[in-house]
């Protein structure tokens, strides 16, 4: 199990922490994704799991350890991420490297990421794919400005109104007509009267 409780994440020389009071968890046999636009503390609760970015307060712990117990060494054998994008290790043409698009299948990294789940292990997931997320999460947890603005299943996260302020984007939530999963439609923005 991976916890976060009440973590408060600041970067060095910040006015403000970057992370402000978050508490959530991934249990062990579920999909936890936490989920939220640009710049709401997603990518640094990452680094703070990876121990590139101490708490400032709270704990984070790995099946019940603080996450200061581990070593570096034990940390990366505990804990497997795959980034969104990689730089590529060779160069490559652009051709080459937007052809490799072809083959970055969303759908099958989200199947194997449930597969791992249900295999009994903890998967923290971090998206910007709400739709995806909606169907495959647990639990979602919602940050906002570096603060949880929701947690729980889907169907409780995944609410217009809610959504709608974090994102500061009108929008439509609806069904998916294929496995009942709440889905985000966005709407385009209306030009103020």
């Amino acid at each position: 199990m991976i916890r976060f409780d009440g973590v408060v994440l600041r970067y060095p020389r910040a006015a403000e922490p970057a992370v402000r009071g978050v508490s959530l968890e991934a249990r062990r046999g579920a999909l936890t994704a936490v989920v939220g636009p640009n710049g709401s503390g997603k990518s640094t609760l990452v680094r703070a799991l990876l121990g590139r970015l101490r708490a400032e307060r709270g704990a984070i712990t790995l099946d019940g350890a603080p996450l200061g117990a581990f070593s570096r060494r034990e940390v990366a054998r505990r804990v497997a991420i795959v980034p969104q994008r990689e730089e590529p290790a060779f160069p490559l043409v652009v051709r080459d490297f937007i052809a490799l698009g072809r083959f970055a299948h969303e759908m099958g990294v989200f199947e194997l990421l449930d597969a791992l789940a249900r295999e009994g292990r903890a998967v923290l997931l971090v998206s910007h794919q709400l739709n995806l997320v909606a169907r495959f999460a647990t639990t979602i947890a919602l940050l906002h400005r570096g603060a949880l603005a929701a947690s729980g299943p889907p169907d409780a996260v995944m609410r217009g109104d809610e959504l709608e302020r974090v994102y500061e984007w009108p929008l439509v939530v609806s069904r998916d007509p294929a496995v009942g999963a709440p889905v985000l439609v966005p709407l385009r923005h209306r030009a103020p009267k």
